[in-house]
């Protein structure tokens, strides 16, 4: 965007936000990349993060938005069912806040069974895109998951507010047709971006050691 600036025209960065789907990131993690490692380790966990956003937005369709805040949704065991792991889980979270810039973690409820399911995430996800969309908070959100529940809040956010969507997704793993159609700009995940970040994860860890 041209704004004028002591007489003169000066390009401006238009705000985005992040909308990160926890579980969809960790997929990617322990399916494409085989590195469980990374999610077992906040730090390493907090590091590739933060290597991911910093690619995504140094790259096209993003280098001309500015990340204003990052959202990640995940889920939490409740503590009357787990005291311990409820524990372990709000640390791991908590610690990531504090180890990431303008970086919130969002927590619905991870039900146990034989299959664990998490359950409120997408719905706090689609709350936060929508009523910031309203309020002017940023020009372009950027969605990572591949859900087809998310369609709907992505049609909303950009028929209601006029504000741009762009899906961020692994081309290896799968994602819903009707979510890929849905956004207004598309940034799969290839290879070489992950080779980027891995070098960035383990360059900022030499760093810090």
């Amino acid at each position: 965007m041209l704004v004028r600036y002591a007489g003169q025209l000066v390009t401006t960065r238009e705000d985005a936000y992040a909308f990160i789907d926890g579980g969809y990131v960790r997929e990617i993690v322990r399916s494409t990349l085989k590195r469980e490692d990374i999610i077992k380790d906040v730090r390493y966990y907090a590091k590739f993060l933060s290597s991911f956003l910093s690619r995504l937005f140094s790259t096209s369709p993003l280098a001309h938005y500015r990340l204003v805040r990052a959202l990640y949704y995940d889920a939490i065991v409740p503590v009357e069912d787990d005291p311990e792991m409820h524990r372990h889980q709000k640390e791991f979270f908590n610690a990531l806040e504090k180890l990431i810039p303008q970086f919130e973690v969002k927590l619905g409820t991870l039900v146990m069974g034989k299959r664990p399911r998490q359950k409120g995430v997408d719905t706090l996800l689609a709350i936060d895109m929508i009523t910031k969309a309203f309020m002017n908070h940023y020009q372009i959100a950027v969605l990572v998951a591949g859900d087809r529940d998310f369609v709907s809040v992505v049609r909303a956010v950009k028929e209601f507010t006029g504000k741009l969507v762009c899906g961020v997704y692994d081309p290896n793993r799968p994602i819903a047709d009707e979510l890929l159609r849905a956004f207004d700009l598309r940034r799969p995940l290839m290879g070489y971006d992950f080779t980027i970040i891995l070098e960035a994860l383990e360059k900022g860890l030499k760093k810090d050691a």
